[in-house]
This record gives structure tokens, C-alpha cells and sequence, in this order.
């Protein structure tokens, strides 16, 4: 062996640091063979070395013995910080950083390739197998672990568990509206019953078996509708449970239960028009002992009075009041599964890949904890949007839509998302940077220099989305554009401009009269649907507004900030001092001079200094998703409700979720707008 070089001492300190990194919960087996291909490695290192100074061989080989050992020892300390880096972030549930320690690895291999130039002796090629042998076993210890068979047994009897609770509510759905039309028929004897004239005997008995046959038809068809309760408020009982709410398609019969019990609440509806009350006290005064002048007889009126009091006014009455500790059982039910709904939902973040660049990664939420998974098909990201097509509305399991800001080159790209497993497919692009693309009214436009977008179904033509660009180089603008199903695009000849260091842009379009509560600007605002839009700023406390083809800039509560972000009710900005909201309402007030600035309300009870929000995304089911800046670079989940009486932000404790990245969006669980809509009417009941 040569005289030891600075590259050997290095490479003998990186390997035995390698042997020592805690790989918790490795297979014993597949640790020993790790150690003893790093034995090999070391013995195979020593021998290249030797021989790169024996004179006995050509000079060819011996360049290129040397040439390998030196990639070897040179690539080894980055395997070696790869592995503990990886070893400590997935410890930590950090599975971003996870993965780019793991792309640290496979980069420090690259440079080895070149040791293979030339012909290669058996020990060279020794070493090297050696070393990719030791890498690979770390790889596939990190790597994505394929269920076991005991696991993928479990989740098809889950698949089969939940599969059943549907199957039990498209029973129960069938025996609704077999319900609902025992209902239409319940009404028209009533009206049948109430039209009939009281002149005769032969009237009379006519009325009161027409009473008793109502009765008859009642109770068969309360009883058939009992058992498809009975269902129901098993398949209740299933939601209830802890531990379902973990499994995968837990949401989706959630919803399905959602929307039977909705079908239940249409159908009794008609409860309240099976009969005129005015007419039920009609027929009680037209038989009642009194009524001399009726043609009955005495005891034949009497009889038809009881069969008024004792028998119609019960029926109606029972089905009134049936259905109310129904009501309050599916509303405790409602209540008691909503914190498990929002735990669920679809997470999406995108984050950097080394210093590559952006990527995207998504999350299925469990309350246990959430796991980041690289998604691969899209190009790299400077910004993206989704949001669910029209045609998707009320799904269990939408398809939704994505669209993306990608980089080199600069375009816009349009994907589907699944909605339950975030698997973004059929990619398209759908504009690139220095193409021309044709305007509404004619001519051409060229797209450049966009640097984010979002995306809104658009509200004159369902079937098209709307999606506006933030372009900011040597000129700040913002455009629109209208992209159809078929994947063309024709730009609004419209181009509204900035000021300078134009970075977000974000919009909504809704009737903001619908506001939340204790809003003092909702009066001020015209009914009917309107179209903001808000774009944010690099390098300024300001931010732009748009709204009926004029637009200004308005203060943000602080001299800068990192992002800004919208939901149904509020524009939030965030950043440093930490997060603030104010309603729509307002901020349109301030864009035309009736205000000074937003009524800005700002989150810092509780801020700590280090802790920058990154990210931050308002979800619809009342949860905030925030990426921060802190050291340990994470993202965060609290519950949020603002409080506009007491100009107030209130959250819930935050729940750390893993992963970072500089954009972040949750999509709620599909049924959270049904469920929240069974809420409100069993409220009203």
C-alpha cells in the first residue's frame, strides 16, 4: 500500500461514519450485508490503490485504477452526509428533506461513471460493484417499502368493508324514493279522502274505509322505511368509529351517507302539504255532535268524527313528528364526524428538488399524520392552481383540474388530479413562452414572462376555464385567458398593468354580499357576481386590486410580506409578522376610496421570532394550511374561524404535518360542502 494521501484518511473517516448511521428498523440481515459490502469497499479501495502504483501493469491501467479509487474517495463523504441526512429527516417525519438527501446520494455516485472510460480490470470493477451494491441497499431502505402481503390483505378488506357500506346506501337511497313515492300517493288519498261527500250512509262508510286503508298503508310503509333506517344509522355507527376514519375511502361514504340523508330530508318535505289543516277542522266541525244540520244521522256522524280525530289527524300528526329525533341524531352525527373531515382532504405543495428546482408532491390527510409523495409527470413548477370543474360539483370522487406555471420553458400546463390519491394525468401544455395566441375579437398576443397563474371555472361558459397570468419582466401585466375542453386557448383582449415586482396572483368570483358575519362593508355591496383579482407584490406593502375593469393598489397591514392567498370570504396575506385577513368586502371599499385600508385583522398571538409563514393556503372546510420558514422548515394545520365582531382570528392548536415548500393548496374532503349543508337545514329543523 502507497503512503496514505489526505484522500485516503478521508475516505477511511467516511466509512466507518457510514457503518454508524442508525438505519432504525432495517432488516438485521440486510444491515450485516451492507457492512460487509462496506468491508469490501474498503479492501477493494486499498487494493485499487496499490496497484494504481504497481509498476507491473501499463500505464493505462494504472490511470485507471487511480482515476476510480480517486472518484470513490471522493464521492464517498457525500454518501455518507447523504445517509445520516436521511436517517435524520425521516426520523423526523421531514420526508422532503428525506428525498433530497437521498438525491445528494445518487449525486455523489454520478462522478464514478467516468472511472469507467476505459477498460476496466476485474478489480476496479470490483470496487465499483461494491460501492453501487452498499448505495443500492440504502436506497431501497429509504425507498418506497412495497406492502406486505399481510398489509395488502388489510387494505382489500377495507376496499370490501367500505364498498359494503355503499352497496347498504344505494339500498337505502332506492328505499327513499320508493318512500318519497308512497309519500306522493299518501297525499293524493288525503286529498281523495277530504273531497268526499258526506251526504249518505253509503258516504260515510266509504270515508271511513278509505280512512282505515290510509292507516294500513301507513304503517307498511313506515315499517319498510324503518328498516332502511336501520341501515342507515348502522352504516352512521361505521362513520362514527375511529379508526375507519383513517381508512381510505372513509370520505366517500361519508358523503354518500350525506347525500341519502338529504334525499330523506327532500322527500318530507311533503309532509307539510299532505293536507290543509283548514280542511282537517272542516271535516271535524262538518260530523261533530253539534252539526245538526248535516243529512248523517247522529251515530253515523259520530262515527265519522272518530275516524277523523282518531284516525287521519294521527296519521298526519305521526308523520309531522316522526322524523325529529331522526333529525337530532343525524345532526349528532353530522357534528361529531365534521373534525375528522377536515383532518381528510387532499394536500398539495409544491417544493424544491435539491437546487434543481420546483416539483410537485401530494398528501392524502389522516389524522395520524400525513406522507408526502412525489409526484413526477409535471415539469418544473413555478406556481400552480386547482380547483374543481363544474361538471365535477357534488362527485364523492371528482376528477379535479390543475393547472401549472412550469419553467424552462416558461408555459402553462393543464392536468387532471385525482382527487382522492393526487396522481396529477393527461398533462397538456397549453400556452409557452413566445408563442402567439389569438384574442377574443381578433388578433394575436404573444405570452410572456409569467411568472404565476390561477385558475376559476369560468362563469359565462362552465364547460371552459378561466385562467389569469401574472407576467413581471421589464413590465408588470396580468391577462386572461379562457382554455376549452379541446385544449385551445384564446386570450380576453385585456391587459391590465402593475406596479413593479409583480410575483402572485390570485382570484375569486362570487357574490360577496354573502358574507360573514358582522360584516359592516356587506350592505355596501351590489348583489350579483363579481370578479376580483389580487396580485401581490415582491418588494412592497402594497397590493393590487381589480374589479369592474379599474384596478388600484391597496395597503397590506405591513411593509412587506411573502404571499398573498383568498377563500369565499377573505383575502389573507402572510409573511414575517405573521398572517392577517380582511374581508373582500372591505378591500373593495378601500380600492374605491370609501376606506382608508381593508379592515385588516392579523394573527400574533403566539408569534415567535424565526417562525416567517411561507405558504399558506385557507381550505374551505375551515382549516389553514401554513408552510413556514421556521428552522425546522415544516408545514402546519390549525383549525381557523374569523371573528369579525371582535376583530379576531381564532385558531385551534397547530398540528405539524411535514414537508415545505414555497406554495402550498388542501382541497377539502368532496362531501365537507354537503356535509356542512345537512348541518345548516337540520339546524333550521
Amino acid at each position: 500500500m502507497p503512503e496514505r494521501t489526505p484522500e485516503d484518511i478521508q475516505f477511511e473517516k467516511s466509512l466507518q461514519l457510514l457503518m454508524n448511521v442508525q438505519f432504525e428498523g432495517m432488516d438485521p440481515a440486510e444491515a450485516q450485508f451492507m457492512w460487509s459490502e462496506a468491508a469490501k469497499i474498503e479492501a477493494e479501495y486499498k487494493d485499487a490503490r496499490t496497484k494504481a502504483d504497481d509498476k507491473a501493469l501499463d500505464d493505462a491501467t494504472r490511470k485507471q485504477f487511480k482515476e476510480t479509487a480517486d472518484a470513490i474517495a471522493k464521492a464517498l463523504p457525500g454518501i455518507t452526509k447523504g445517509a445520516f441526512s436521511a436517517a435524520e429527516a425521516f426520523k423526523k417525519g421531514d420526508n422532503l428533506a428525506g428525498a433530497a438527501a437521498i438525491m445528494d446520494i445518487c449525486a455523489s455516485v454520478v462522478p464514478i461513471f467516468a472511472s469507467f472510460a476505459g477498460p476496466v480490470g476485474a478489480g476496479v470493477g470490483a470496487v465499483v460493484g461494491a460501492i453501487f451494491s452498499c448505495v443500492g441497499q440504502i436506497l431501497a431502505f429509504f425507498g418506497p417499502k412495497q406492502p406486505s402481503l399481510g398489509e395488502q390483505i388489510q387494505k382489500m378488506l377495507e376496499t370490501i368493508e367500505a364498498e359494503k357500506e355503499l352497496a347498504n346506501l344505494s339500498g337505502i337511497h332506492s328505499a327513499i324514493n320508493i318512500y318519497t313515492e308512497e309519500l306522493d300517493k299518501t297525499r293524493e288519498e288525503i286529498r281523495a279522502i277530504l273531497a268526499l261527500p258526506l251526504n249518505t250512509e253509503a258516504d260515510a262508510d266509504k270515508f271511513r274505509t278509505d280512512v282505515k286503508a290510509l292507516e294500513i298503508g301507513v304503517i307498511d310503509q313506515q315499517g319498510q322505511l324503518n328498516a332502511a333506517a336501520f341501515e342507515n344509522w348502522k352504516v352512521g355507527g361505521w362513520l362514527k368509529l375511529t379508526e375507519n376514519q383513517e381508512k381510505e375511502r372513509w370520505p366517500e361514504v361519508l358523503g354518500a351517507w350525506c347525500q341519502e340523508y338529504i334525499h330523506l330530508m327532500t322527500a318530507n318535505t311533503r309532509l307539510n302539504c299532505l293536507a290543509n289543516p283548514k280542511e282537517i277542522a272542516r271535516l271535524e266541525a262538518l260530523t261533530s255532535e253539534s252539526n245538526t244540520a248535516s243529512p248523517l244521522s247522529k251515530g253515523t256522524r259520530k262515527l265519522v268524527h272518530t275516524a277523523v280525530v282518531e284516525g287521519l289527524k294521527p296519521i298526519l300528526k305521526f308523520l309531522t313528528n316522526k322524523f325529529k329525533p331522526w333529525n337530532n341524531e343525524a345532526l349528532r352525527l353530522a357534528k361529531e364526524t365534521s373534525p375528522a373531515a377536515q383532518e381528510r382532504g387532499l394536500y398539495v405543495l409544491m417544493a424544491p428538488w435539491a437546487s434543481y428546482g420546483n416539483v410537485l408532491y401530494v398528501a392524502s390527510g389522516r389524522k395520524n399524520g400525513i406522507g408526502w409523495d412525489y409526484k413526477k409527470n409535471t415539469g418544473w413548477l413555478k406556481g400552480f392552481s386547482i380547483n374543481v370543474p363544474r361538471a365535477q360539483l357534488g362527485s364523492l370522487t371528482p376528477v379535479y383540474e390543475m393547472i401549472a406555471c412550469e419553467d424552462r420553458p416558461t408555459s402553462i400546463a393543464r392536468y387532471r388530479v385525482h382527487s382522492t390519491k393526487g396522481d396529477p394525468y393527461d398533462g397538456v401544455r397549453l400556452m409557452e413562452e413566445g408563442h402567439q395566441y389569438d384574442n377574443i375579437g381578433g388578433g394575436t398576443r404573444q405570452f410572456a414572462n409569467c411568472v404565476d397563474a390561477w385558475a376559476l371555472p369560468d362563469f359565462e361558459d362552465p364547460k371552459r376555464t378561466r385562467i389569469y397570468t401574472a407576467h413581471s419582466t421589464g413590465y408588470n401585466y396580468v391577462n386572461i385567458h379562457v382554455a376549452n375542453a379541446d385544449n385551445t386557448v384564446k386570450r380576453i383582449n385585456w391587459e391590465p398593468h402593475t406596479a413593479a415586482g409583480l410575483l402572485h396572483i390570485r382570484a375569486l368570483v362570487r357574490d360577496i354580499r354573502m358574507s360573514l358575519p358582522d360584516d359592516p362593508d356587506a350592505a355596501a355591496m351590489r348583489s350579483g357576481l363579481h370578479e376580483i383579482i389580487y396580485g401581490g407584490y415582491r418588494s412592497s406593502r402594497n397590493i393590487w386590486v381589480a374589479l369592474d375593469n379599474s384596478w388600484v393598489d391597496v395597503p397590506s397591514p405591513w411593509d412587506g410580506y411573502n404571499g398573498i392567498a383568498v377563500d369565499a370570504y377573505c383575502l389573507w396575506v402572510f409573511g414575517s409578522k405573521g398572517l392577517a385577513c380582511a374581508p373582500h368586502t372591505s378591500v373593495i371599499r378601500c380600492k374605491n376610496r370609501e376606506l382608508p385600508s381593508p379592515r385588516w385583522i392579523t394573527y400574533t398571538t403566539g408569534w415567535h421570532d424565526g417562525f416567517d409563514v411561507n405558504a399558506l393556503s385557507p381550505c374551505a372546510d375551515g382549516t389553514l394550511v401554513v408552510c413556514s420558514t421556521q428552522q425546522d422548515r415544516n408545514t402546519w394545520t390549525p383549525n381557523c374561524k374569523v371573528n369579525l365582531k371582535e376583530q379576531r382570528i381564532d385558531l385551534t392548536p397547530w398540528e405539524r404535518r411535514g414537508g415545505w415548500g414555497p406554495e402550498i393548496q388542501k382541497m377539502p374532503v368532496p362531501c365537507w360542502s354537503m356535509l356542512q349543508s345537512l348541518k345548516t337545514n337540520l339546524l333550521k329543523d
